[in-house]
């Protein structure tokens, strides 16, 4: 009795463990709540039509208000990259990849703060702006790649999954070059504020 008690124990502590771990895995799952697999897929399109749109438009900022011909550069590289990423997954809500049910101007991107950094970035000017947009688009493209990794992991449609492959690519990029240019331009001003100082010291000295 008491051998086949111990046995009724552990096979109940397993069959509790494997529930546990059942559970762990439905939760990591995106598709495990009410969404199928293909609401999901249309989900993850819908979502990625939005976002491209939210950085087209703030890349075309960039390319308009920027005084500084590097942000103007990697601004225009980024909006090239992005249109083609927009015409992919475009293609493939056409495809039924996306919720036809959602109108283009009705579907609503990830970028939460898109809203207020269009009020911060219309106010700023010079460096100012430069460094806001630079740290702005740089927090977003790494919110993109997060979210792209995520659904590369679970979409189903492989047209999809291949859309998303090819977007990785240049936004890594992105996130490289907006990394560095960030970089450069705080050390410009750096050096151009103590360049600045050096020069009213000497006219000090000089009187």
């Amino acid at each position: 009795m008491k051998i086949s008690g111990c046995l009724f124990i552990c096979l109940f502590i397993c069959a509790f463990l494997a529930a546990s771990l059942s559970s762990v895995a439905q939760a990591g799952d995106p598709r495990s709540s009410s969404k199928s697999a293909a609401q999901y897929d249309a989900a993850s399109t819908n979502s990625n039509i939005a976002d491209s749109r939210d950085i087209m438009y703030f890349s075309r900022m960039g390319v308009e208000r920027s005084s500084n011909a590097d942000t103007k550069e990697l601004a225009g590289e980024i909006l090239t990259d992005f249109t083609e990423i927009l015409y992919s997954m475009e293609e493939l809500s056409v495809a039924g990849a996306g919720n036809a049910a959602n109108k283009p101007e009705s579907l609503k991107g990830t970028f939460e703060d898109a809203a207020s950094l269009h009020d911060k970035l219309s106010s700023a000017r010079g460096f100012n702006f430069d460094t806001l947009w630079t740290g702005s688009l740089l927090r977003m493209q790494q919110a993109k790649l997060a979210g792209l990794t995520e659904q590369k992991e679970y979409v189903t449609d492989s047209r999809l999954k291949t859309a998303i492959t090819e977007a990785m690519s240049p936004i890594r990029r992105h996130i490289a070059k907006l990394n560095s240019l960030y970089k450069q331009l705080i050390r410009q001003d750096q050096q151009e504020k103590r360049e600045a100082a050096r020069q009213l010291k000497l006219k000090s000295k000089s009187k």
